[in-house]
């Protein structure tokens, strides 16, 4: 297990059980890992190369990004709310095709002074914040069980506030994309894919009576390379990544 170190050239052949790299973590070569000029804290990421080809189990790898002054005001009426808005993705390149048993890539935000004042009267609110990143490249080429690989991201100013109430809307809003490569080959078994929120100042109250909202906010990203390769069977792999100054205010009160 590597605790809060610098590592450098740890040369174990034949792989390893458990590899936990964490967020104060600067590998440069770890067993069947290679990780090259890699940052992860808390703080803009930039030319982050994770070339991972892993044959072992319980692998942990977080990756730290960053957003500032996001502002994406929702006040919604309806039941079976889609409104999934991708923003401005120039050269997104992420090939995914997986060769393992129990995927496990929880999204966790940690952010500062984020203001998420939610008042939804429904069931099952699935609300995706997809933030930035700037020339990440992360090939992943995974044979194993028990993947671990949660991405961290650091927020600054984000102000969602969700007012939901109304009827079988489906508003996508698409903007701005530019060379996107989503090549998906899927064969696996057992994915979970939690977003959890690690924040500062965070006011979110919470009032829900409603059912099937689903808000995924895709935001803006640039030179991202993300090829995974994946072998497995009902994957939900959500690619968060960065906006800056961003405003999308969705005033809706409507039946369909």
């Amino acid at each position: 297990m590597l605790t809060g170190l610098n590592v450098t050239a740890v040369d174990k052949p034949g792989g390893m059980t458990i590899v936990h790299v964490p967020s104060c973590l600067n590998v440069v070569y770890v067993g069947g890992l290679n990780v090259t000029a890699t940052n992860r804290t808390s703080k803009n990421v930039t030319a982050l190369n994770i070339p991972v080809n892993l044959n072992m189990t319980a692998v942990n790898i977080p990756i730290n990004l960053n957003v500032t002054a996001v502002d994406v005001p929702v006040n919604l009426n309806m039941t079976a709310v889609n409104i999934p808005i991708n923003l401005n993705v120039t050269a997104v390149d992420v090939p995914v095709n997986l060769n393992m048993t129990a995927v496990y890539i929880p999204i966790n935000l940690n952010m500062t002074a984020v203001d998420v004042p939610v008042n939804l009267n429904m069931t099952a609110v699935n609300i995706l914040i997809n933030l930035n990143v700037t020339a990440v490249d992360v090939p992943v080429n995974l044979n194993m069980t028990a993947v671990n690989i949660p991405i961290n991201l650091n927020v600054t100013a984000v102000d969602v506030p969700v007012n939901l109430n109304t009827t079988a809307v489906n508003i996508p809003i698409n903007l701005n994309v530019t060379a996107v490569d989503v090549p998906v080959n899927l064969n696996m078994t057992a994915v979970n894919i939690p977003i959890n929120l690690n924040v500062t100042a965070v006011d979110v109250p919470v009032n829900l009576n409603t059912t099937a909202v689903n808000i995924p906010i895709n935001l803006n990203v640039t030179a991202v390379n993300v090829p995974l390769n994946l072998n497995t069977t009902a994957v939900n792999i959500p690619i968060n990544l960065n906006v800056t100054a961003v405003d999308v205010p969705v005033n809706l009160n409507r039946q369909l």
